[in-house]
């Protein structure tokens, strides 16, 4: 499958040459058509790189691990509250309250789980090789942890093959 069927610029350019055995000048220069495996490949090439600086800020912020983004790794921050994308619509009750504002709710709608999603990551983390999927995992496992996430149990045969 294709990760994106437009031009990703720069960043499908790289994937493409980087991760694209035969590719050809003209894929290179549209940048387009990611497959999955190159868009994991690129992403654990940049964390690679990016083990010893703490900042990773040679990696798109959208693959950066968590703990940079959001500062957790940094012993002077002190979070009391830490909200995922698909509680939003329970922990935005959560955090008015804290604040006092519990007149002024906003709605969040609630995140689909769409199932034809996971049976298309399936399919897709499948033909993947273990040394990939097990590099994934590792580099993975420390933002999972921390958010609370588990693999999906449609997932969970694939990853641990």
């Amino acid at each position: 499958a294709v990760v994106s069927t437009q031009s990703t610029g720069t960043e499908g350019k790289r994937m493409i040459r980087n991760h694209r055995a035969g590719a050809t000048e003209d894929e290179i220069a549209e940048g387009a058509d990611v497959r999955f495996e190159e868009f994991v490949k690129d992403i654990l090439d940049f964390r690679r790189k990016s083990r010893d600086n703490i900042t990773a800020t040679n990696l798109n912020e959208h693959w950066n691990p968590e703990f940079f983004i959001a500062g957790l790794c940094h012993p002077w921050i002190d979070y009391d509250f830490i909200a995922r994308y698909e509680d939003l619509d329970t922990a935005s009750v959560e955090i008015f309250e804290r604040v006092g504002l519990t007149d002024k709710y906003e709605t969040f709608p609630r995140p689909s789980r769409n199932s034809s999603t996971i049976r298309t990551a399936a399919l897709e983390f499948a033909l993947l090789d273990k040394e990939i999927i097990n590099e994934l995992k590792k580099q993975l496992r420390p933002d999972m942890e921390m958010l609370g996430y588990s693999v999906p149990e449609q997932l969970e045969a694939i990853v641990n093959k």
